[in-house]
């Protein structure tokens, strides 16, 4: 099963690969170059604007892969593409044309007619903006043209009250990785089928102001931080209404368990919480909503001294012991996560692709903290007691949002490293700690952003 899945996934992507001609020389100049920077590919396939560049790179995603140069390079199967193309007797750009009157894509190589429906219609990328507004004007305008509006990488969009809701189907592509969209009510459900990796869905009163009267262009930085905790928010106040609501909850699965140093948990949706306990064992409730609210799926394991959860649309509640546990590991596919832990961890790993962490780690002394997040939020508040030596915090961001509050205490070193690929980055030291050149306690701060937003900020303890 897995040979078939594999296959029927490379070929996908070597069809998207090979269906456009600059993805084609993408591949063709990192084969012969070896590695590219952004820049340099721009100018290679005279490319004037960064968007639409990055869409395409977006689309050889497994075929080509950024190094820690920040330099794009053929990954494996980028290398069989390569090899493929270089077989074909000759690889010709696909070209329309009209039959009886219906448009048909042919591909010279195979000789095979393929319906237009079948492959995507010529697009307008609007990429990587602060705010952007949608309006009836700009929806008219691409239709007439003949193309459709993809949207991607926008902290808020915006769209106006005045859009027909057919015109909005029919010209709209696609919305994703969007921390929030501000939606008329009457337009809503589209946007929603319309759109992936949303933050948060906003329906505003259009009576109140005008959508138009807001630029489209970048906004000022300061103003960044109003539009990403407006957006926080919102999602916070939206998981709050939808799993604190008095539904009705029936308790399915109740345990406790000894000698556990480690939790694991996986999470595709619901909500759980993990807090600690008076007691000296691990305890774990599970509870499932009113039949036909959710579905609910679940999964405990014990290995040794480890604890496995999986949790898929059920509410879990895991109270950690007061001492001992010295590793959390969350891997979040969506739902929403509290997290509190108030003793000393040895490491804690975040990986989420969506869904909503809120997070608060206090005494902290040698900590490994990782987190890696391709989608969703998180908001963490990471506070440190009086230790010797060094915590490594390291935070890897290719979308959605991340608000990190660490709190050090005085005499704190803080060594950061910064690399920014794309997105937005903003990192806030006190000054007292910049300044300090030596200590027995050292913090070193790792971050990199490919997409999304990234807001850290370290002060000292009074």
């Amino acid at each position: 099963m897995n040979m078939v899945s594999d296959s029927e996934d490379f070929e996908d992507k070597i069809y998207i690969a090979l269906s456009h001609k600059l993805r084609r020389d993408i591949i063709k100049l990192l084969a012969e170059r070896k590695k590219m920077a952004f820049s340099e590919l721009m100018k290679e396939l005279g490319v004037d604007d960064t968007g639409t560049l990055t869409f395409h790179l977006r689309k050889l995603v497994g075929l080509i892969t950024k190094i820690s140069s920040g330099e794009y390079t053929l990954t494996n199967l980028g290398k069989k593409a390569y090899d493929i193309m270089m077989n074909m007797e000759r690889v010709e750009t696909l070209e329309q044309h009209n039959i009886e009157q219906k448009d048909f894509y042919i591909a010279s190589k195979v000789k095979e007619v393929k319906p237009r429906e079948e492959l995507k219609p010529d697009l307008i990328f609007v990429v990587d903006r602060i705010n952007f507004v949608i309006d009836k004007q700009l929806l008219e305008h691409t239709k007439s043209q003949g193309k459709k509006l993809l949207v991607n990488d926008v902290i808020t969009l915006e769209i106006a009250e005045d859009i027909d809701p057919q015109l909005f189907k029919e010209t709209v592509d696609s919305i994703s990785d969007i921390i929030m969209i501000k939606v008329p009510k009457h337009l809503r459900s589209i946007v929603e089928l319309k759109s992936r990796d949303v933050l948060t869905i906003k329906e505003i009163d259009v009576g109140s102001r005008t959508l138009s009267s807001i630029p489209s262009t970048i906004i000022s930085i300061g103003n960044i931080v109003s539009v990403i905790a407006e957006a926080v928010s919102s999602a916070i106040k939206f998981s709050a209404t939808k799993f604190t609501k008095n539904i009705a909850k029936t308790l399915i699965y109740e345990n406790v368990f000894s000698n556990i140093f480690s939790i694991e948990c996986e999470i595709r949706g619901g909500k759980v919480k993990i807090f600690q306990w008076d007691g000296d064992e691990a305890k774990i409730t599970i509870y499932r909503y009113g039949e036909g609210i959710s579905r609910c799926n679940y999964d405990v394991d014990v290995k040794g001294s480890i604890m496995e959860v999986e949790v898929d649309g059920c509410e879990a509640e895991i109270a950690l012991p007061k001492e001992n546990i010295s590793s959390l590991t969350i891997d979040a596919k969506g739902g929403y996560i509290e997290i509190e832990q108030k003793t000393t961890l040895n490491k804690f790993e975040l990986g989420m692709k969506g869904g909503f962490t809120s997070a608060k780690l206090y005494n902290q002394k040698n900590l490994v903290f990782e987190a890696l997040l391709r989608g969703g939020a998180l908001n963490i508040i990471l506070g440190y007691e009086d230790f010797e030596g060094v915590s490594c915090i390291g935070f890897e961001l290719m979308g959605g949002y991340i608000n990190a509050n660490i709190a050090v205490p005085p005499n704190t070193k803080v060594t950061p490293s910064a690399q920014n690929f794309g997105g937005l980055l903003r990192i806030n030291i006190d000054d007292d700690l910049k300044k300090l050149k030596e200590s027995k306690r050292v913090i070193e701060l790792e971050s990199k952003v490919t997409g999304g937003f990234c807001d850290l900020r370290i002060r000292k303890t009074s």
